[in-house]
């Protein structure tokens, strides 16, 4: 019996009918399925996490009025101030 040889080493693995190369090419296409929910969830995330505080302030002055602008006016927006 002779050994075969590694599947990248025979001819034609590349080509589109071998069985190998379409397997590889439906596992990537899942990992790219994957990585773009990923990268529009992340996104998504991302817009709400950095936008919807901002509406929501603005709905706190609606409601609060003078009050809440005096208290932004004295907290930092992103990065509190250790000082006293």
């Amino acid at each position: 019996m002779t050994a075969r040889a590694p599947l990248f080493d025979r001819d034609g693995w590349w080509e589109p009918q071998c069985r190998a190369f379409a397997s590889l090419r439906s596992t990537s296409g899942s990992r790219l399925l994957l990585l773009h929910s990923w990268l529009l969830s992340t996104a998504g995330w991302t817009a709400y996490c950095v936008f919807d505080p901002r509406l929501e302030e603005t709905r706190w002055e609606a409601l609060f009025g003078a009050r809440f602008r005096d208290y932004r006016a004295s907290v930092p927006y992103f990065l509190p101030r250790f000082r006293r």
